[in-house]
């Protein structure tokens, strides 16, 4: 994972999360970012950033990850859409994109019935949908490469859509 520390208080902070949803089912996954010693103790071990010009090749190399929300909030991040584009399954805790501007959530069913498995599938409802799945895309490589597949389907049609999101700019500029 590539994950930096935020805020520790306030719900689904991102320590918790790896004391409760990685460490327990996948304590050898590599973890790269930037991190307290004080929560790097509390987690066991030491965790490195990485430099930018290495953050493709590196989620490149991995099956799949894991997005969290940001400093407690709901929102999206750059994450997703950087999995999406390099191959890497990227789920989706609980917390993240509740507002659906990736994926759809069950209250915005948006999108086709392409993207409606995508979000299915990438949205885990809890740690242990989450551990089954990345199981499940360990050892099936029809699944990993038709969710590898429909992420980057579905990042080149908003990327189209949206003409790179210039055309969201251009409407909030000339509105």
């Amino acid at each position: 994972m590539v994950i930096n520390e935020n805020r520790r208080d306030c719900p689904n902070n991102r320590l918790d999360i790896m004391q409760q949803w990685v460490q327990p089912f996948f304590p050898e996954a590599e973890v790269f970012g930037t991190w307290t010693e004080e929560s790097q103790q509390k987690l066991a071990r030491t965790i490195q950033p990485i430099p930018y010009d290495e953050l493709y090749m590196t989620l490149q190399s991995w099956r799949c990850t894991l997005t969290t929300p940001a400093s407690g909030s709901g929102w999206a991040t750059a994450k997703a859409w950087e999995c999406f584009l390099v191959g890497t399954v990227c789920f989706f805790h609980p917390g993240y994109d509740t507002q659906g501007h990736i994926l759809p959530t069950k209250n915005h069913q948006w999108g086709s019935d392409e993207v409606k498995e995508l979000a299915r599938f990438l949205r885990c409802e809890n740690k242990q949908d989450f551990q089954q799945k990345v199981n499940r895309i360990g050892q099936d490589d029809f699944l990993w490469k038709r969710m590898v597949y429909l992420q980057n389907e579905h990042l080149k049609k908003v990327f189209k859509d949206t003409r790179g999101g210039t055309k969201r700019i251009n409407e909030r500029l000339l509105g």
